[in-house]
C-alpha cells in the first residue's frame, strides 16, 4: 500500500527545491549555472538542478526507481506536485504563473537527476 502524500509534503518538497545550496551559502549555485550540457540554468532552477544531482549520486537502485516514478507521474503542469503546491489564486494570471515556477522547478530537479544517466 502506498504511503498517502499530504499538502505539507508537497511543501516541504518545494521549499528545497526553491532553496537547496542558496547562492551565499553555497558557490556551487553559481558554478552549475550555464553548465549543464550546453544548455542554460537560470539561477532561480540551479538550486534544483544542484538538488538533482544530489539525488542522483546519492539514492540507492530501490530509491531511483521511486524518483523515476515521481518524475513520471509530475510530468505536466496540472500533477498533483504541482496542484499541491499552487497557492490558488483569486485571478487566473497569478495562478498560471504560480503553477509555471513550481512546475520549472520540478523540471530543473529531473534534469539535474538525469544528468547523471539516472
Amino acid at each position: 500500500m502506498a504511503a498517502r502524500v499530504g499538502w505539507s509534503d508537497w511543501l516541504g518538497l518545494h521549499y528545497w527545491l526553491q532553496n537547496y545550496a542558496p547562492g551565499a551559502d553555497d558557490p556551487r549555485r553559481f558554478e552549475v549555472t550555464g553548465k549543464m550540457g550546453g544548455e542554460a540554468v537560470e539561477y532561480e532552477a540551479a538550486g534544483a538542478v544542484l538538488l538533482g544531482l544530489e539525488v542522483g549520486r546519492l539514492a540507492s537502485s530501490e530509491a531511483g526507481q521511486v524518483v523515476d516514478r515521481f518524475l513520471r507521474e509530475s510530468g505536466d503542469p496540472y500533477t498533483p506536485f504541482v496542484d499541491g503546491v499552487v497557492a490558488r489564486a483569486l485571478d487566473g494570471e497569478r495562478d498560471a504563473q504560480n503553477r509555471a515556477e513550481a512546475f520549472g522547478l520540478l523540471k530543473a530537479l529531473e534534469r539535474g537527476y538525469r544528468r547523471l544517466g539516472a
